[in-house]
């Protein structure tokens, strides 16, 4: 599908889901995965999701993906720094919290950014927390 239309935004909805389907799933280049019995409200957050090019995994596929350690992994310090992240600070403001500098900062959230599949600080935040990554 996304070899005929490269801009396809995909949410994989599944009724099963193991490990390896979504890991091969995403490094396809799905966006999103969702349980087919997810409420309503988690469905069309998904799709809204998706449909911005987000990334979007449900917690019970988050679930999954992490217990066969398929998550991807982050240092302790790229998810300290995550974690500043979703409290609102910026990159100066986290340099100073924890003694780097903003470029160390930037660099830290490069890495994480591409190990999450991320395109912007919510979206790294929002993949980490639903993977339990922070």
């Amino acid at each position: 599908m996304l070899r005929a239309n490269p801009n396809s935004k995909i949410l994989l909805l599944t009724s099963f889901a193991t490990a390896a389907e979504v890991k091969i799933s995403l490094d396809a280049g799905v966006l999103g995965a969702v349980v087919k019995d997810c409420s309503s409200e988690e469905l069309i957050g998904a799709i809204r999701a998706v449909a911005r090019g987000e990334r979007y995994i449900s917690q019970e596929i988050a679930g999954v993906i992490a217990e066969k350690k398929l998550a991807p992994t982050l240092s302790a310090r790229q998810k300290e720094i995550l974690k500043l992240v979703s409290k609102g600070f910026n990159n100066e403001e986290i340099a100073d919290q924890i003694g780097i500098t903003r470029h160390g900062v930037k660099a830290h959230l490069a890495i994480a950014f591409e190990r999450l599949g991320a395109a912007s600080r919510t979206e790294a935040v929002s993949l980490a927390l639903s993977l339990g990554l922070i």
